[in-house]
């Protein structure tokens, strides 16, 4: 795997197997493979291939450490994406799937409204706080717990008051739920009696 003859062949692999071909020239440890790995980075291949370059490039120049974790948010969003897509379906409108996963927050399948919980916490695009305090007085425990713990960690220290009324739930898991929410909603030197 020393020799540089074989970088010609994996620039052009590197757009079909990129981990093959990442691999392999990492291997070469040669500024001529860098120059490969530098310019598949910057391509408009698929994230998740671009993350694994990158990280192997970030091991050679800590310089692309950076890089390296901007396109790992990136690959994580993407799929994230098509996770959501693939939830709500792949016939709802894919340009907002924060709209979407509100919608199946009323789906009659409490299994489902569980799952688009978990998801819309997920994603880093705008919280939808007011939807998620609605979730909170739902029938299931399990949407509870989770539409709890959610707004414990996207939510802000004035949500306290409404995540310590569910310390008092029925459901030990929504009263645990909400005791883990207000640890990260409050500062350390408020948490006293959670």
């Amino acid at each position: 795997m020393r020799d540089l003859r074989a970088v010609p062949h994996l620039a052009k692999l590197i757009r079909k197997k990129a981990y093959w071909a990442v691999e392999s020239l990492v291997l070469l440890n040669h500024p001529d493979a860098w120059k490969v790995l530098e310019d598949f980075v910057h391509s408009e291949a698929h994230p998740h291939s671009r993350r694994l370059a990158a990280f192997d490039l970030s091991r050679i120049k800590p310089a692309y450490l950076e890089t390296y974790e901007l396109l790992d948010r990136q690959a994580l969003a993407f799929q994230l994406y098509h996770q959501t897509i693939h939830f709500v379906g792949f016939d709802n409108d894919r340009s907002d799937p924060i709209k979407a996963l509100i919608a199946v927050l009323s789906d009659p399948d409490p299994k489902r409204r569980i799952a688009a919980v978990s998801l819309i916490c997920r994603h880093e695009e705008e919280f939808p706080k007011a939807r998620i305090i609605e979730s909170l007085n739902d029938p299931e425990p399990e949407v509870r717990a989770n539409s709890v713990y959610a707004l414990g960690l996207r939510g802000l220290e004035n949500d306290a008051p409404t995540i310590r009324r569910l310390t008092h739930d029925s459901s030990a898991l929504v009263r645990y739920c909400a005791r883990e929410a207000l640890k990260r909603v409050l500062p350390v030197q408020r948490r006293a009696g959670v």
